[in-house]
């Protein structure tokens, strides 16, 4: 129910139930003519040269004017380069050289690795072995620890 209001009052006189302390208030103020019912809120109309006149323009099927045209272009292109990371023309962000990802491309494009590259691709890989190092003996304690758990 829509307690509070003068349609909460309706609704539980239509039910035939009592009306609550909120309803009666709203009943008493409609009554007094203190009652502020509020305006409906004004409907948005859809201007030309935003996305959403372009969708207006595609549900009223019309023909789509330059404006909205351009508009509905701009959104979709926003979207494509704002998705997985990627720079306005919608391709991948290049990462600066010193990272591994930078080493990789230079890799890629049969370029040499210059000194920051080579030194991040090194550390890149130390970790990396490290990190598998520490996941093999984990998994190695987990093997003896079962094997045991049965043998007892």
């Amino acid at each position: 129910m829509n307690c509070g209001t003068l349609y909460g009052w309706e609704q539980h006189k239509a039910a035939n139930t009592p009306a609550c302390k909120f309803c009666k208030a709203a009943k008493e103020k409609h009554d007094a003519g203190t009652l502020v019912i509020a305006a409906p809120p004004q409907k948005r109309v859809a201007q030309c040269g935003t996305p959403s006149g372009a969708k207006k323009h595609r549900r009223e099927h019309t023909e789509m004017c330059q404006p909205c045209r351009d508009a509905e272009n701009g959104k979709s292109r926003n979207w494509k380069a704002n998705k997985n990371g990627t720079t306005t023309l919608g391709r991948p962000v290049t990462k600066p050289c010193g990272t591994p990802a930078a080493a990789e491309r230079h890799r890629k494009n049969d370029e040499p690795l210059d000194e920051a590259c080579e030194a991040a691709l090194i550390k890149y890989n130390a970790e990396n072995y490290q990190r598998v190092k520490a996941r093999k003996k984990a998994r190695e304690a987990a093997k003896q620890a079962e094997s045991l758990d049965v043998a007892a």
